[in-house]
């Protein structure tokens, strides 16, 4: 099957026992083994059979002609960019809290600080119990993985809209035994 090359394609050579085809980078030009300067290398293509030396040596040729007539690209596998800011700076602030408690049915208003450290960020001041919970900041928003910190457990997540955050997360005093978790969820304005 004989396709051609692009505009600007590389060489291709097709063999066939009655014909060779080079597929040059703007042409196809066929070459019939009747139009080949000598009789005998025309046989020795139709006779391969015969003599294996010669087809092996004209495959050879081929091949080095093959790499002499192609361009080479090399190309640089993609590798996505970093986003063009930190995600973390959308949190970076302070926010004016009003937070509800749905296992005490009780609501809460205060003051937290957000700012950044080592790759994650710091919430200052969390559950008004001025605590320093480290959260991480991904596309998605804002998690608070599972820490005990000053002797409460705690896990959450949230997100950011314009300037509202918003974070739903749980609390459990651990030095008091059987304590309940406090299920809340904040929001805050900065």
């Amino acid at each position: 099957m004989l396709r051609k090359a692009g505009r600007y394609g590389p060489a291709f050579f097709f063999f066939d026992p009655s014909i060779i085809v080079a597929c040059a980078s703007k042409r196809i030009a066929a070459i019939m083994p009747n139009d080949i300067a000598t009789r005998h290398l025309a046989l020795a293509l139709r006779t391969n059979k015969k003599n294996p030396t010669v087809m092996k040596t004209l495959v050879f040729l081929s091949a080095i002609l093959l790499l002499t007539a192609c361009d080479v690209y090399y190309v640089d596998p993609v590798v996505p960019a970093p986003p063009p800011y930190d995600l973390r700076d959308m949190y970076i602030g302070t926010y004016d809290i009003s937070e509800y408690s749905s296992t005490y049915d009780e609501y809460w208003d205060y003051r937290i600080s957000i700012y950044k450290s080592s790759g994650d960020v710091v919430i200052d001041n969390f559950y008004n119990s001025g605590l320093n919970v480290y959260a991480t900041v991904t596309p998605d928003g804002i998690y608070i993985p599972w820490q005990t910190v000053n002797g409460y457990e705690l896990q959450g997540d949230g997100y950011i809209d314009g300037s509202k955050l918003v974070i739903n997360y749980k609390v459990r005093d651990s030095y008091t035994e059987g304590s309940a978790w406090d299920f809340c969820g904040a929001t805050g304005w900065r």
